[in-house]
């Protein structure tokens, strides 16, 4: 019998051993849980938690699996969920938790404490709050047979939507710093589909109020950049089905502190380029002049936005853009309760700088020209 050359002999050793470690994930993925997206609510005094976790039993097949439990305690879902499963259930893979707005009013701080302190809890994790009970949007995610639907729909939403850039390590930097409070996203179900449906706000580690897909555009805009935004415009005396809609191609927002105390003023300047995506059929043709007098009317519609979306946040209490912080680097002696003492009074000022750098052809045929 001729000798099996030595080249021969490494490559069956290799095939075998590849097809041995395949066989071996395969059992291990048909033994385990992955729980990929949880949720919290309250119910009464008691906290009912779920996960959406993959199902891979089928190659090339994929499905979402729902689990539901109920407990007196918060801190205790993955043993409970456990008692519920046939698998050993794992949650090293968990990349989104959404909060029922009702259990989110009532504080997170021992879930942020609890995820912080667990090694298994990735720091790519994404949080999120419902319109409503959490675990019934993960019904709904679960029937696009994904258990990552979710952290899919809030991702592309920050890199082409009206999120800001937001994640665990964001939102436990803005809790357990000073001058800062949390950003989340807000998650909303209309006739089965889930969407963003803006930007949930916290006071301290409690929900306390939203802003809508619009006006997440200002706190994109003014938290860095608000590239691939989009910002629905009514001019002044314009009717409603006339408002136009801008695309944000870049940013840039710089902070500027003109009075420390004892009131704080704070100027926001604001340089974008937008493209005209959605307007109005009477502006589809429109002149030079026309063109520049529409970019000088959404400039000061935006630096009104701005000023009246910081000042309100303001009167709230509610520090989204983390205008306490930015004091503290420039101020200095600065104290959280100085600021925040007079912060509900804050002085806001906007300067924007805004160019239409492209133009559209609209539905007609008629090309805006400039």
């Amino acid at each position: 019998m001729a000798a099996v050359p030595p080249f021969l002999r490494a490559a069956a050793a290799v095939a075998a051993a590849v097809l041995l470690s395949a066989c071996g994930s395969r059992q291990v993925i048909d033994k385990i849980n992955l729980a990929q997206t949880a949720s919290y609510d309250l119910a009464g005094s008691r906290t009912e938690t779920a996960v959406l976790v993959g199902d891979y039993a089928k190659k090339g097949e994929t499905r979402a699996e729902l689990l539901r439990t109920g407990s007196a305690t918060r801190l205790d879902m993955i043993p409970r969920l456990q008692a519920k499963s046939g698998k050993t259930l794992q949650y090293g893979q968990l990349r989104m938790v959404v909060f029922g707005k009702a259990f989110a009013s009532q504080g997170i701080d021992d879930i942020l404490e609890n995820f912080f302190r667990d090694p298994k809890v990735s720091s790519r994790l994404q949080l999120a709050v419902a319109d409503g009970e959490a675990s019934k949007l993960l019904a709904e995610a679960g029937k696009q047979r994904d258990a990552s639907y979710l952290l899919t729909l809030v991702e592309d939403n920050m890199k082409h939507g009206n999120l800001p850039r937001l994640g665990f390590q964001k939102t436990l930097f803005d809790y357990y710093g000073e001058g800062r409070d949390i950003v989340l996203p807000y998650l909303t179900t209309e006739r089965g589909e889930i969407a963003v449906g803006g930007a949930a706000l916290f006071k301290g580690d409690a929900y306390a109020g939203r802003v809508d897909a619009n006006e997440a555009f200002l706190l994109k805009l003014l938290a860095g950049s608000a590239r691939d935004g989009s910002y629905t415009a009514a001019l002044p005396g314009a009717a409603d089905r006339d408002s136009l809609v801008i695309r944000c191609l870049s940013s840039k927002t710089k902070l500027r502190l003109l009075q420390p105390g004892p009131v704080p003023a704070i100027r926001f300047d604001v340089r974008l380029n937008v493209l005209l995506q959605e307007v109005p059929h009477a502006m589809r043709a429109m002149s030079d002049r026309e063109l520049a007098k529409l970019e000088e009317e959404l400039r000061r519609l935006l630096e009104g936005r701005i000023e009246a979306f910081a000042t309100d946040c303001a009167k709230k209490g509610l520090d989204p853009l983390g205008l306490g912080d930015f004091a503290r680097s420039r101020t200095r002696g600065w104290r959280a309760e100085t600021f925040y003492a007079a912060y509900p009074s804050l002085k806001a000022e906007a300067k924007v700088d805004l160019r239409i750098a492209q133009t559209g052809v609209g539905k007609m045929g008629h090309r805006l020209a400039r």
